[in-house]
């Protein structure tokens, strides 16, 4: 991922633990191919072995416009670059501004729903600008990754009983949930009681869990119904909500996509063959075939039957090997 010291996720971080994280800093005023200009720094990435680059559009939560982003001319150079190195670019991106100007710098993928509308927050069907935007991701064949469950967890993250699911302990150390049971694992909740001015739980989580997850699903219908072909992602872990677990979260995505109207074709197609086709790896992912890498989920059940199947995994084989599933299950 490359981030600048004066734009997200970099720019909202305060220690130097957390600042640490981020090895890809770009210097904007570096000259072309001097030490972290956008030159050096794609150049590193792809030695590294990435697939990708990912870059962030995001100048500030919610409608709040208070951090910059990379400049035209920065991302003109990263694309440049890319495209050399044969790297596709992924982009944060979660507004209608910010999936806009992804979509100036010529991304290839974009990650995450539109979720927030900007001025037409309020609309209940998908407005004819935003559908402009949408349209455009379908004709430059731009892949598109809905990440819902970052907006679930956000919500259900205000559920008092939320980890006691079985779903959930079936995922989750015993030690891990007791934790989550402490008054230490709320601060999460209180930054986000912060923002809706005394606002009850209950009502946060509905703002999540209909008002933008509700946007996400009307762009998820618009582009599916349009043909274009979505991709599965969770972007776990998202935020510190400990609603999203490892794993879980990916099968709720998976049921997100089918919520939103996906067929149980399109959900299989969007685990699997779509991205790997859109990352330029389907030479050895995306379908079972003699010669590709063998990571495969033997299931009990269909899953072109019901979206309940792909909670129903007998044994995981990842690179060849075989591993019961029970021998993933948390230690209880």
């Amino acid at each position: 991922m490359i981030t600048s010291k004066n734009t997200f996720p970099y720019v909202e971080k305060t220690d130097e633990k957390s600042r640490s994280m981020y090895r890809y800093l770009i210097d904007e005023k570096s000259d072309v191919g001097k030490l972290n200009s956008a030159e050096d720094i794609v150049k590193r990435i792809s030695k590294s072995g990435a697939s990708c680059i990912k870059l962030y559009f995001e100048n500030g939560y919610g409608n709040i416009d208070i951090w910059p982003t990379l400049s035209s001319e920065t991302l003109l150079r990263i694309r440049q670059s890319a495209k050399k190195m044969k790297l596709p670019i992924l982009a944060h991106a979660n507004a209608l501004d910010m999936q806009k100007l992804a979509l100036e710098a010529d991304v290839d993928v974009i990650a995450h729903g539109m979720w927030n509308w900007g001025k037409f927050n309020q609309s209940r069907s998908v407005p004819k600008p935003i559908a402009a935007v949408l349209d455009r991701i379908v004709n430059n064949k731009i892949g598109y990754i809905p990440t819902q469950r970052v907006i679930a967890g956000l919500g259900e993250v205000m559920i008092p009983n939320i980890v006691e699911s079985p779903e959930f302990r079936s995922v989750t150390p015993l030690s891990l949930l007791a934790w989550y049971k402490s008054k230490e694992a709320q601060w999460f909740k209180k930054e986000l009681r912060v923002g809706f001015d005394g606002m009850p739980d209950n009502s946060i989580t509905e703002v999540f869990l209909y008002g933008k997850i509700g946007k996400g699903e009307k762009v998820i219908d618009y582009l599916n119904k349009s043909k274009h072909s979505l991709m599965l992602g969770s972007d776990f872990p998202g935020s510190p909500s400990y609603a999203n677990q490892p794993d879980l979260t990916t099968y709720q995505e998976m049921k997100a996509m089918r919520s939103a109207g996906l067929t149980l074709d399109e959900v299989l197609a969007a685990a699997t063959i779509n991205n790997a086709m859109q990352f330029n790896m389907h030479d050895n992912y995306g379908t079972v075939e003699v010669g590709k890498i063998a990571n495969l989920l033997l299931l009990n059940e269909n899953p072109l039957d019901k979206i309940e199947a792909w909670n129903s995994i007998h044994t995981v084989v990842l690179k060849g090997r075989a591993i019961a599933r029970n021998e993933l299950a948390a230690r209880q």
